[in-house]
């Protein structure tokens, strides 16, 4: 599974070197040759100048996903890993590519939209809990974090010291991360897509003088998804899709007076830059093969909510089903971008 920039000049069918590096004309067309390396999504979209976040202008790029494994697939679904921080929302829209041309519409500029094509919201935020720094710890003290399994030993006294303890703590951690907010307020995360049942409550211990507060329960924020294939149809070697991205201003992104005192006594550095990730999952098909897991279709629509719902006909605690398919147990794969 591969996604490609959009806006070749001739199609892979004539020739499988068709290269176009500019993901500013990554405006539909021609599926190019070049793909988007993992991690490289926030790379694609301009900085949020102060003209975008005051018109809240929309912009457009469009990407080809392509089956390139060997086999078929099925359940392909479609995520933008986003954090609550993030002045943006994002929207995709699914639509049919051709094997005979490898070509969908064309834009002329990122700021306008497809005729073809209906967009649905995609956001998804990670289980995730921030905690609050009221004192910061000393040296040689001992934080234990529940119900994360996490013991922090702290080696430098004051604020950057409690930081820097924390970050080593969670370093090698295969389950969550953590991330600096603010000067004093750390967000604890799930590393991977996990979806909450319910929401989580934390703890900690220390034996010093480090205090703290948990600003809530560990849960999930948005969770929509758009299936881009269903569990019933298959995506076959070769084939591709056209994805439309869309990038919307959040209606709450240009900051008041208050907001922006409140950040700057906090030490918050305003995002111009959006921390996003596409997550594709998808799983093995097989004709006798039959999986659990409900899903939508792409002709479904989805809820643009607030982490309450999930698109219709999707569990909230969906993700990539366990499946048995080809030869042995779970085959699954999820590409990030």
């Amino acid at each position: 599974m591969m996604l490609y920039l959009t806006g070749a000049q001739t199609s892979r069918v004539k020739s499988k070197e068709n290269p176009q590096n500019d993901p500013s004309k990554s405006l539909g067309g021609y599926i190019s040759s070049t793909v988007i390396p993992n991690g490289y999504l926030n790379e694609l979209w301009d900085t949020i100048s102060q003209l975008t976040l005051q018109k809240r202008l929309k912009e457009t790029l469009g990407f080809g996903l392509i089956n390139e494994l060997d086999i078929p697939v099925k359940n392909v679904q479609l995520k933008i890993v986003t954090t609550k921080e993030n002045i943006a929302s994002f929207r995709v829209a699914a639509v049919g590519v051709s094997t005979e041309d490898y070509a969908m519409q064309q834009i002329k500029n990122r700021y306008q939209e497809p005729l073809y094509g209906e967009f649905h919201n995609a956001d998804f935020e990670r289980a995730s809990v921030d905690i609050k720094i009221l004192t910061p710890a000393t040296q040689g003290e001992q934080i234990a974090l529940y119900p994360f399994n996490i013991v922090i030993d702290v080696t430098e006294n004051g604020m950057e010291g409690t930081w820097a303890a924390f970050e080593n703590a969670f370093y090698n951690d295969e389950t969550y991360c953590v991330s600096k907010v603010s000067e004093n307020v750390f967000r604890i995360a799930y590393k991977d897509e996990t979806v909450l049942e319910e929401p989580i409550s934390c703890s900690y211990l220390s034996d010093g003088s480090f205090t703290a507060q948990f600003e809530g329960e560990m849960k999930n924020g948005k969770i929509n998804s758009v299936t881009l294939i269903s569990d019933e149809d298959t995506f076959q070697p070769q084939e591709a899709i056209g994805i439309w991205l869309q990038r919307d201003i959040n209606p709450t992104a240009y900051p008041s007076n208050e907001r922006i005192l409140e950040n700057f006594k906090n030490k918050v550095e305003p995002k111009t830059v959006e921390d996003v990730e596409i997550i594709i999952s998808y799983d093995l098909a097989n004709e006798e093969t039959e999986t659990e897991q409900p899903n939508q279709n792409i002709e479904e629509n989805a809820d643009d909510n607030d982490g309450t719902n999930t698109p219709s006909g999707e569990d909230a605690d969906s993700s990539t089903g366990d499946s048995e398919q080809y030869d042995a147990g779970t085959v699954e794969g999820i590409i990030s971008v």
